[in-house]
């Protein structure tokens, strides 16, 4: 019986990037504005309490934290556009890209596979694959839509078991 090769985009859906960059550039405006105008301190929750230095030093570190994700937001927009990422399971094994924004893909036999295990924090899904030389992360918003991911997790457990 011949085994079916199942082939994926492996891209960063461009709507949640686009949505995340303008919510992280929404903050970058607010905590612009707050830090060069900051003439108070400030009490976070009622436990922390911070002066007019502290309080722009905080205001400062979280503008350069949405800062960084808007440049992640971009940069994930702009490797969507590139082609050439995908992950493939075929009879011998899964190949994918080494990291989340890698275009190196690896190729992990089934026989190196030591440990599969499929996580869930908070609604996103990961499909953690642990091999002789080191783990390939799947996450189920890289591809195209859940159901793939379904296919996907269900033909690589029935291939290692097989």
């Amino acid at each position: 019986m011949a085994v079916e090769t199942l082939r994926y985009e492996y891209r960063a859906n461009r709507w949640t990037m686009l949505l995340a960059g303008a919510f992280f550039a929404a903050g970058l405006a607010v905590f612009w504005s707050k830090a060069r105008g900051n003439d108070r301190g400030l009490i976070l929750n009622h436990l922390i309490e911070l002066d007019q230095g502290q309080a722009t030093i905080f205001y400062w570190t979280f503008f350069l934290v949405c800062a960084a994700f808007v440049a992640a937001a971009v940069f994930g927009i702009l490797l969507s556009f590139q082609g050439g990422r995908e992950v493939i399971v075929d009879a011998r094994g899964i190949t994918a890209p080494k990291g989340l924004w890698s275009r190196v893909h690896i190729h992990v036999p089934f026989s190196a596979i030591t440990y599969l295990q499929l996580r869930q924090v908070q609604s996103q899904k990961f499909l953690t694959i642990t091999h002789g030389t080191g783990k390939l992360s799947i996450p189920r918003s890289m591809l195209p839509d859940k159901d793939d991911f379904d296919t996907l997790v269900a033909a690589i457990f029935a291939r290692v078991r097989a």
